[in-house]
């Protein structure tokens, strides 16, 4: 679920910590975490596609200039 941290290792959250031992030290309890995934070429191309198709979805039929959204049900 977004907004949650979930431990995926299969361990149990420590009951406490030494919020004043550095990471990796007894006592210490840390969490990595990354905010996103490096995309490689053809991810950004189906993503631009996507966005480009949802953009094109929210506009009025006919506008002059655009092409028709190739979105299903749209």
């Amino acid at each position: 679920m977004p907004g949650l941290l979930t431990r995926v290792d299969g361990g149990c959250w420590p009951d406490c910590s030494d919020m004043t031992a550095p990471c990796g030290e007894a006592g210490a309890f840390c969490v990595t975490y990354r905010t996103g995934l490096v995309l490689d070429e053809d991810a950004i191309a189906a993503v631009s596609e996507l966005t480009c198709q949802l953009v094109l979805a929210c506009l009025p039929p006919g506008t002059k200039g655009c092409d028709t959204c190739r979105l299903p049900g749209t």
